[in-house]
Formats: C-alpha cells, structure tokens, sequence
C-alpha cells in the first residue's frame, strides 16, 4: 500500500486480489478513526451521510457561547468545533464524546475573548461510524459599558452611584473613593460608599463578563463626578449682648436700683423635620443686669450711676455688643443659648431671645413667673410647628440664612400671673409689667391693660441656612459673621422700652 500525504487529508491506495484497487480520501481530523484490523489490508472510510442534527442553536454572551440540539435517532455520541471566520488559526476549539445534546463554550475557562463571527459544527456520531453534520454561525455579542452612570450624596461622606443594567453582564466593577486599589465588585446596579471626604470625586465603572473578566480598555469606562460637601456638622447660638435704644418704663416707686435691670430668657425648641415631633426643649435664663447697689447677685450693667443702671444708649457687654468674645456664658452675655450638631433636612432649631424688666426688689427673677412662662412656652412647642414648617417650605426657600418668623400667641398661665399682681393693689404694681414682663410685651385690649401679650420673635436655624449665611457673604444685618439683630419695643406705652439684641449662630 502506497500513502500520498498532503497537508489536509490523506489519500490511501489499497491493493486487493478480491476488490482491486479501491482509493478513499480521509480528513486528516478523521485519522485517528481509521480502523485497520492485523489480518488484513483495508480500508473503512468514515461515511458523512448519517442522520445531521436538527434545531441547532448558539445563545450566548460575550464570553460564553451555548450550543444546543435536538436528539439524533440512533446518536451514540456527539462532538463539536468552534472555528472564527476569516481567521482559520484564531479560536478553535473541539469536543467530543459528549452524550449531551448541548455543550457550554467557556473558551476552556477562560472565555470566549476575541470578537466576530464564529462556525460552530455539531457531528452526530452512529455505533457504525457513521455520522452526519450540521454548521451553525454565531456573532459574538460585544460588550457593553454601563450607561446612566452618576452618583448623588446621601448623607455625610456617603454617596450613591447607580447606572443601568447591562444585558449578560455577570458583575460590574467600581473604582474610586470609598473602593480599595483594586476596585470592588457590585452585583445590582446601584453601590452606596461611605468614608469620602469632601471635595470633588470621581468614579469609574465598567462590566465583568464572566470568566473573562474586563473585556473593554480603560480608556472606555465611563466616569461620573460629585462635589462631595459636609451635609452635618457642630454648632453654637448666642445671644452675645444687647443695646439700650430706650429704656423700659419703671415703677412709679423705684425700688430696685437707678434705671432699667434686665436678663434675658430664651426659649429653644429643636424639631425633627421630618415629623415635627420635638427633640428636645428648654430655656436659658441669665441674672440680672443693672444698678447692684443693695443687690447681690446682680451683674454691673448701665451707665446710670457709678453701680450701673440701664438708660439709654447704653451697650453690654461692651461698646460693639454684637461681636462675641472668645468664651461664653451661662449667666451673662455673651450667653449661651445652644450648641449641638445638625444635619441638612433633619433638624430646625428655633431660638426665642428675649429681654425682661425686673421692677421689683429681690436681685433675682421672680421663679414663680419665669416658671408660668417656661410652662407656656412648652405647651405651645407642638403647635407652633406648623407655622415653622410652613415657613420652612415657602419663604424659607428664599432666606439667605436664619431668618426671624413671627410667633404669637397668649400665655394664659401668665394672664393668670400677671392678674394676681395687679389684684395686689400697689400703684407700682398696677400693671403687672410693671414689676416683670417681657420688652415688647402688649395688653389684649385698651380696657383690659393688667392683661398682656407677648409677641415672640423666632429665629428658625437649619444647618442649610446657617451654611447658606456663613459661606455667602458671611453677614445677616451687617453686623458680622452670622449675627442677627432682634429688636423689641413696648407696644403700650409708646415710646418706651426700645431693646435691641445681638444673636450669633456660628461653627465649632
């Protein structure tokens, strides 16, 4: 027998005393297949017309191709070839002796990576040798980059990215703030990092098709920006001093000291947004300021006389009120009123800075008034957050900071104070205002004067219009970095009773 080899096939020549000469042209693949028993010179060419596989189809990604059939009657066993288009040395690949009627193409583990179109042939395999073929092409889907990548702020150092789903993609990864060096793994289409600072960031993003991994070069991933900013932080409100346009109207008998003695009392409320339920609530009270001869306890105030004394013109603690020293106090001014931390839409913080006249004869307050006061006041934290959210959520979208609303309303605890004083039947004592009541103070009507009104003035504090006020133009009213004036005047008599104070809001 005499063999002619030629770099596709092999062409055998087979002598016989029976049969003559028989010529058969095998596929060099088909080799190994040749059966040639010992006794013997034959050849047994393998046949191509058995039954061919039907439904043949290739589903798959751009890294794994599924290849499925229908069963072929009679089929022992099946095998398959990949081979690329236009690129016989590119990508092949083949399987055999699979009982199966589908084969999963992973590229052997490492996925399918180059692109183009790919000949996937399914040979059905007889017990006799005989098999018959069916050729399907498939076009390897690219792969994709997310797209709507972008990231918003969700707190402090917190930041969500979100893009959308890609089809097929097994995972994406990021890289960026709040990700190791070598990115990290996401299996949604959404990531929520923490631990950024502030400033602008940016992030990349791209798909992970399994098992190849990255298919697409960095230079295509796409990236989003976010000007990270602080959306929390620590601050303090004082109440840092007060001026004296006109003094309170005093007593006919003066009893306590040359001029007006004042303190302050602040109501603060802290609200959740969200619910308007209360934080927490309380007051802050300081001592009396004014004249201190025959008064102890009493802190020097005015220019009256020589031991102080409260007229007009006078400023406390100092010639520019408004300004704050380095420390602060919990008896004088600059008093202070609160310190704590908000967050942007969480809390509102709403200040009630007030100024009172003392006209009686003790150097302290009177506690049973302040106490009537402190009682009203709280019974009124609940109801007034309607008028602070309302505020809230339409003028306050305007403010340049913390801005004053108006809040009145009558303390019936202290109509009731204020009505046992005047049944006292002392001249000084003829209208309760006169022995202590709020600057600003007003009768309900012209015949009902031993009767008052205090119309508050609340200053409403969000982190958002404190920050929007200090990284502006750093003044409220002219007076310095987050100052805010509040004045007070007597509605009744007119003409006296003209205060006017200082409030500070800044970071710690």
């Amino acid at each position: 027998m005499r063999s002619l080899l030629h770099a596709s096939s092999i062409v055998v020549v087979a002598l016989s005393s029976a049969a003559g000469v028989a010529i058969n042209v095998i596929p060099k693949a088909l080799l190994s297949q040749i059966l040639v028993p010992p006794d013997r010179t034959v050849t047994i060419g393998v046949m191509s017309n058995g039954p061919v596989p039907t439904g043949v189809t290739v589903t798959g990604t751009p890294t794994v191709a599924k290849v499925s059939w229908q069963p072929v009657s009679g089929a022992v066993k099946y095998s398959v070839t990949r081979a690329k288009d236009g690129d016989p040395a590119c990508c092949n690949a083949q399987v055999s002796d699979i009982t199966a009627t589908s084969w999963t193409d992973n590229g052997n583990g490492s996925g399918i990576q180059s692109s183009g179109t790919y000949s996937y042939t399914v040979v059905a395999w007889q017990s006799t040798g005989v098999y018959g073929q069916t050729i399907v092409k498939w076009t390897r889907p690219e792969p994709v980059n997310p797209s709507g990548f972008s990231a918003k702020q969700t707190g402090e150092g917190t930041a969500e990215l979100s893009w959308q789903a890609v089809r097929d993609a097994s995972s994406y990864q990021i890289w960026g703030p709040g990700t190791p060096a070598e990115g990290i793994r996401v299996d949604g289409t959404a990531k929520i990092l923490t631990g950024i600072g502030s400033g602008m960031k940016e992030w990349s993003i791209t798909t992970k098709y399994d098992p190849a991994g990255f298919l697409l070069p960095a230079s295509t991933w796409p990236k989003t920006q976010l000007n990270m900013v602080a959306v929390s932080g620590t601050y303090r409100i004082t109440l840092n001093g007060f001026q004296v346009v006109s003094p309170a109207k005093e007593a006919l008998v003066t009893l306590d000291g040359a001029g007006n003695e004042v303190f302050a009392l602040a109501y603060v409320r802290t609200y959740d947004r969200a619910t308007g339920s209360v934080l927490n609530e309380g007051s802050v009270e300081s001592a009396v300021h004014g004249d201190t001869e025959g008064f102890v306890g009493r802190v020097p105030a005015g220019s009256a006389k020589p031991t102080g004394g409260l007229i007009a013109g006078d400023k406390f603690p100092g010639a520019t009120p408004w300004l704050r020293g380095n420390s602060v106090s919990a008896t004088t001014f600059p008093l202070l009123l609160w310190e704590g931390q908000l967050t942007n839409a969480k809390e509102a913080v709403v200040v009630t800075p007030m100024i009172w006249e003392w006209n009686g004869t003790s150097s302290s307050n009177d506690p049973a008034l302040v106490d009537a006061v402190n009682k009203d006041q709280k019974n009124n934290t609940a109801n007034l957050w309607s008028t602070v959210s309302s505020a809230l959520s339409g003028a306050g979208q305007t403010w340049s900071g913390p801005t004053q609303i108006s809040l009145e309303w009558q303390y019936p605890a202290l109509l009731v104070m204020a009505g046992s004083y005047a049944q006292e039947g002392m001249e000084f004592l003829s209208r309760a205002e006169e022995r202590i009541h709020a600057i600003g103070a007003d009768t309900p009507s012209p015949a009902n004067k031993k009767l008052y009104i205090v119309r508050n003035t609340g200053i409403v504090f969000t982190r958002e219009l404190i920050e929007k006020a200090l990284s502006g133009q750093g003044q409220i009213g002219g007076m310095g970095p987050g100052v805010i004036e509040v004045k007070w005047t007597e509605k009744f008599p007119t003409g006296v009773g003209n205060y006017t104070l200082y409030v500070q809001v800044a970071r710690q």
